[in-house]
């Protein structure tokens, strides 16, 4: 964790509640205002993630009681608590239920190339990164075929296809994943 130095009214009170992360994804960023939407703070995280069943202390200093707070999770889903009394309330749970998840797409996929596919990605065309390797510990041999699943807030998605020891990749871009069911993967 970072170091932080915050300078304030030493007098201001202080108000501490545990927060505990009931969802079933990691909690990314945390923020505690009494000013929001219009200005929120500093992330309470820092670099850390606040996994499923994990919680930590919330410490804030203020006269107020009643707190905003929000909770970012790994998959950009927000969740916003508003109006807690932290003067009252000593136990916070965030437990994913006003962060809706985004649809899941589900896609076969056919394996018509020479080699064995080794890992697959599918991420939102949108997306910075390729997320998590989709077969998991499976591998797709060749002639078979297998269904996969992304929760994906777009509708089209990028592809990344590694073969076998990982000694080369094919990606494809901008697949509309609600026409597509099947994709047939094919050299070239």
């Amino acid at each position: 964790r970072d170091s932080r130095v915050t300078f304030g009214d030493p007098n201001a009170p202080r108000r501490e509640a545990r927060l505990t992360n009931a969802a079933d994804r990691a909690i990314r960023e945390f923020y505690a205002s009494t000013r929001a939407p219009l200005a929120w703070g500093p992330d309470r995280l820092g670099s850390d993630l606040l996994a499923p069943g994990n919680s930590f202390t919330l410490r804030l200093r203020g006269a107020a009681c009643l707190w905003d707070l929000r909770a970012v999770y790994e998959d950009e889903a927000e969740e916003v608590k508003q109006g807690v009394d932290l003067c009252r309330t000593r136990e916070i749970a965030f437990d994913g239920s006003g962060a809706p998840r985004p649809p899941e797409r589900r896609v076969t996929l056919v394996n018509r190339h020479g080699a064995m596919i080794q890992e697959v990605y599918i991420s939102g065309s949108s997306e910075e990164d390729w997320g998590p390797d989709r077969l998991g510990e499976e591998v797709l041999p060749r002639g078979q075929r297998m269904e996969v699943a992304a929760r994906l807030r777009d509708c089209e998605a990028d592809l990344r296809i590694v073969f076998e020891d990982r000694r080369a990749a094919e990606e494809r871009a901008a697949i509309n994943l609600w026409e597509t069911q099947l994709i047939v993967l094919r050299l070239g």
